[in-house]
């Protein structure tokens, strides 16, 4: 099993993700393979070094699409981001991925294959829905899975995704929406 730290960013989460890097070589066990960081063409990535505690750190750039009137809020970026998150597995050759965001932290020592892992299975954190911000993911998320979602799937910043689990979810996509993820 090849298991990777997989990291989308962005320009503007560079300086967060120097410090994600840092609190990887202090606090992670180095158990895992590789780490693979994915961010904008055109937006060079400098200062990352090329192994942390003896394991390989690539930098892979994807094209930002440049549809600039997609309904987002908050942008065509973050929907692209939800993407390449997505279909991590067309940028990693892993078996297996912990996801984290750039703007996260490793605060304490931990060994990510006991943390998220119960014997052979892997954890998946969940809470009840909340008030807190939580909620507002709450319609679309039972929109999405077609009934009443009765948790929330999302409490934490990092998530681990097997390669057959997240091609299974694009064919749940493909076969309840009739359409990609993109």
């Amino acid at each position: 099993m090849k298991f990777a730290i997989f990291i989308k960013t962005w320009v503007k989460d560079y300086i967060w993700l120097r410090y994600l890097l840092r609190s990887i070589k202090k606090f992670v066990v180095p158990n895992f393979d590789f780490i693979t960081i994915i961010t904008d063409e055109g937006f060079p990535l400098t200062d990352v070094p090329e192994e942390i505690n003896g394991k390989p750190v690539e930098i892979k750039y994807v094209k930002l699409p440049e549809n600039k009137n997609h309904p987002c809020p908050v942008g065509i970026g973050y929907v692209w981001a939800q993407c390449i998150k997505l279909n991590w597995d067309k940028y990693c050759n892993a078996d297996v991925i912990l996801q984290i965001d750039s703007d996260s932290m490793f605060t304490k020592h931990i060994d990510i294959l006991e943390a998220y892992k119960s014997g052979e299975n892997w954890k998946w954190w969940i809470r009840k829905w909340t008030d807190d911000d939580g909620i507002v993911q709450k319609p679309a998320t039972d929109k999405f899975i077609n009934k009443d979602c009765r948790y929330d799937y999302m409490p934490q910043q990092s998530w681990i995704f097997t390669k057959e689990a997240i091609i299974g979810f694009r064919d749940f996509v493909q076969h309840t929406h009739g359409c990609t993820i993109e």
